[in-house]
């Protein structure tokens, strides 16, 4: 069977997380400013067209109102962003932790000699197994490790089974 390469769309990454969060931001502060320029322009008259005092007033204010929340949306986001990225350096170690944790407890030769001695020799289609193989390397990852995020267990069980069986199959 062959596995996608891909990760998980299940759980992204901080890095990705913090990453599209600062671009949402950059976006809204900048579409923001350009508001806020438009409307000073229509305000002061500086924009062709003509049009009366009351309804420059309407579209100036509803236009810079538009923009103000576009502006605090946006820093509302730069700020969330930074948070993310604070979060990014202790998932970074947990997962540096789970996957030397891995590398030292799990051995692909080893593994499918407990799972698949025994009366399990029969066993021999490649999806059959991958399953066996990866609900065992899930069950103890989470025993192991507590409190996981679901996703962010099936994303780590992915990286390691990569690891033990694809590097055997080159």
């Amino acid at each position: 069977m062959e596995k996608d390469k891909g990760k998980s769309p299940l759980y992204r990454r901080g890095e990705h997380r913090a990453s599209e969060e600062r671009n949402s931001a950059f976006a809204l502060l900048i579409f923001g400013g350009l508001g806020i320029i438009a409307s000073l322009c229509w305000a002061f008259d500086l924009m062709p067209g003509t049009m009366g005092i009351a309804r420059r007033f309407i579209l100036t204010s509803c236009l810079a109102l538009f923009s103000l929340v576009l502006l605090l949306l946006g820093s509302f986001s730069l700020k969330r962003s930074k948070r993310i990225l604070k979060r990014v350096k202790d998932e970074d170690k947990r997962t540096d932790e789970i996957l030397k944790w891995a590398a030292e407890n799990f051995d692909a030769e080893k593994l499918d000699a407990e799972l698949f001695s025994g009366g399990n020799e029969e066993i021999r289609e490649e999806e059959a197994r991958f399953f066996l193989r990866y609900t065992t390397l899930r069950r103890q990852i989470s025993e192991h490790f507590m409190n996981l995020e679901p996703e962010y267990t099936e994303d780590i069980c992915e990286e390691i089974y990569t690891r033990l069986y694809e590097k055997n199959t080159d």
